[in-house]
């Protein structure tokens, strides 16, 4: 028979291979596999934009090519991309953000010929490229995943748990006697003794 202090160290030894194990397979092979995903819903992505410039004919557009520009950025730059950076520069570099102005309105500016509806198709290729991005970084940072998918298992355990009780609380409350329940089982049971 093995002794408690072998088979705490053993179960000990067990739970740390499983743990290096689960980290290596997060830092080495499931990071890889969220670049890659990211980058074909990137592609995807541009793809579409450039179908949609060519039916256009505005493919030699500044405002289109600027686009363009950023999503091959968010493409060749994703395996550099984390959460942290950016949290890193909103808070050291919000001075200097402050002063420029965005993306999209230098963007806009270089799309004065394009027609309404133009302007608009190319600003929903380019929220959906942010979109994208803020998704991956998301997914990919292992402590936003990891609270992300907390939040949600613990919001669906909760609204379980609560119709579960409502349903609890409506049986008691249809097998709870009231006093006027109450007084006629007295009566019947004074008149039956009597």
């Amino acid at each position: 028979m093995i002794s408690a202090d072998i088979q705490i160290t053993v179960n000990a030894l067990f739970s740390l291979t499983g743990v290096a194990v689960m980290l290596y397979l997060w830092l080495f092979h499931f990071k890889l596999f969220q670049i890659d995903q990211f980058r074909l819903e990137m592609f995807q992505l541009r793809d579409q934009m450039f179908d949609y410039a060519a039916e256009q004919n505005i493919l030699d557009n500044p405002g289109y090519r600027d686009v363009r520009r950023f999503m091959n950025g968010s493409i060749r730059y994703a395996g550099i991309f984390s959460i942290w950076l950016f949290f890193f520069v909103a808070i050291f570099a919000r001075k200097a953000l402050a002063e420029t102005e965005s993306p999209w309105e230098h963007i806009e500016e270089k799309m004065s010929d394009l027609s309404s509806e133009q302007k608009k198709r190319l600003e929903e290729f380019y929220l959906s490229n942010q979109n994208l991005l803020v998704r991956y970084l998301f997914k990919k940072s292992l402590f936003f995943s990891a609270l992300i998918r907390g939040s949600f298992l613990i919001a669906s355990v909760s609204s379980r748990l609560y119709g579960s009780a409502l349903k609890y609380k409506s049986k008691v409350e249809e097998t709870i006697l009231t006093s006027k329940d109450i007084h006629a089982l007295e009566d019947r049971c004074y008149a039956h003794g009597a």
